[in-house]
């Protein structure tokens, strides 16, 4: 029997049980289908990660206050002071290691225009914050070295603050906005920065002089936290490590003493995201193979079931001449036929399911052709594995006991 009528007859044996065939494949297509959504949604994530990195900066390292002993106590909740800072700055090893460095400080404040209230984060810094954050100006300019010095009642809006400020003009540079009795006249306004990981808004902001910020709206002066940026992605860790040294000197901490205050870099924060994503996966992959070993059992148990069935018309083959392989041939590519269907709909549904969350997610669709060849050999594989005992079965049944079996 040539291989086309070997598939055409499987075919057939299958579709005169369709609702217990598409039950034994369940399996193999729920298998399928996680590894290849999770696959696709995982790609797609890691890029959106890469992309996120790339945009806030993967040199970027973060300083701030508060500290946490080994058994998660919190130790301290102290702001910086402006002796810290200019300790860091003034530091001849944080120099060479770190390109750029700024402090800031954040206030909750009702904004005002002539026609709309918004309540919104009020953020002061210092010129260099831009450069560290790799922010970016749409309309204006950032302030400067001299805007901070005379506490300048400047300020740039961030692209959600603009909307709900002036949400009629796409460049509101020129106007003014007031902050409880300070009037601050609009210099920029900076490009959108997308909405955070955690799920705030970084452009909900407004963005003034630090000193405007300390002397003129919030009155007080509390450095939040501090900014800097690696001069290469090779230095983060020594220079993760010389902030620290330094602060704790600062601190006058004894050896022994946990830090108050953290030092941690975007590059960490990636690993761990990228650590608990592969983990995730790994669980997946483990599922999913669990899954595909019920299938393949489903498809050993319904195989069986069909020699059983199918014993007296494997006697009249083999009396009109088929031989034991023949036989064999034949019940494992009904098996291999039954899995590769189940991994087929796996396909199909595995990529509507990962391109549905990649746009809920706002994530790019990365699919590669071959984990999809990869999921036609899986099925291929657990059809031709499992499916090879009962094949073997009915090629060493009797032509006369096959024959007098009703």
């Amino acid at each position: 029997m040539s291989l086309t009528s070997a598939i055409r007859v499987a075919l057939a044996a299958l579709f005169v049980n369709k609702g217990r065939s598409a039950l034994t494949c369940l399996g193999i297509v729920i298998g399928i289908m996680a590894v290849i959504a999770m696959v696709v949604a995982g790609n797609g994530a890691r890029a959106s990660l890469d992309e996120r990195l790339d945009s806030v900066g993967k040199n970027l390292i973060l300083i701030k206050p508060g500290g946490r002993s080994n058994a998660g106590i919190v130790l301290s909740n102290d702001s910086f002071t402006d002796e810290e800072v200019k300790a860091l700055r003034e530091d001849p090893e944080v120099r060479r290691l770190v390109s750029a460095l700024g402090e800031n400080q954040s206030h909750l404040a009702m904004v005002s225009t002539p026609t709309v209230s918004h309540h919104t984060s009020i953020t002061g810094g210092v010129p260099a914050m831009f450069h560290v954050r790799k922010w970016q100006i749409e309309h204006g300019r950032f302030y400067t070295e001299n805007d901070l010095a005379k506490a300048a009642p400047v300020c740039l809006l961030g692209q959600t603050a603009r909307q709900k400020l002036f949400p009629h003009r796409s460049n509101p540079v020129g106007e003014r906005l007031r902050v409880g009795n300070v009037r601050l006249e609009v210099i920029g306004v900076l490009k959108a920065k997308g909405r955070a990981p955690t799920g705030a808004d970084p452009d909900d902001q407004v963005f003034v002089p630090l000193s405007t910020l300390q002397e003129k709206i919030a009155n007080v002066k509390r450095i939040d936290i501090i900014t800097a940026t690696a001069v290469t992605q090779d230095a983060i860790p020594q220079a993760v490590e010389r902030i620290k040294k330094v602060l704790r000197e600062k601190r006058r901490l004894k050896p022994g003493v946990d830090d108050t205050f953290e030092v941690s870099s975007v590059q960490e924060m990636a690993e761990l995201a990228v650590n608990v994503a592969r983990i995730f996966n790994i669980l997946v992959v483990v599922i999913a193979s669990i899954s595909l070993i019920v299938g393949g059992i489903g498809i050993m148990n319904i195989m069986l079931v069909s020699v059983t069935e199918r014993t007296r018309e494997i006697g009249i083959r083999m009396a009109v001449g088929a031989t034991p392989g023949d036989i064999r041939n034949q019940f494992l590519i009904e098996a291999v036929v039954l899995s590769l269907v189940g991994g087929l709909i796996g396909i199909v549904l595995g990529i509507t399911v990962a391109i549905t969350v990649t746009r809920i997610a706002g994530w790019p669709t990365l699919m590669s052709p071959f984990y999809i060849v990869l999921a036609f050999g899986v099925s291929a594989a657990v059809g031709v594995f499992f499916g090879l005992y009962p094949a073997a079965k009915a090629a060493r049944l009797d032509p006369i006991e096959a024959l007098r079996y009703e």
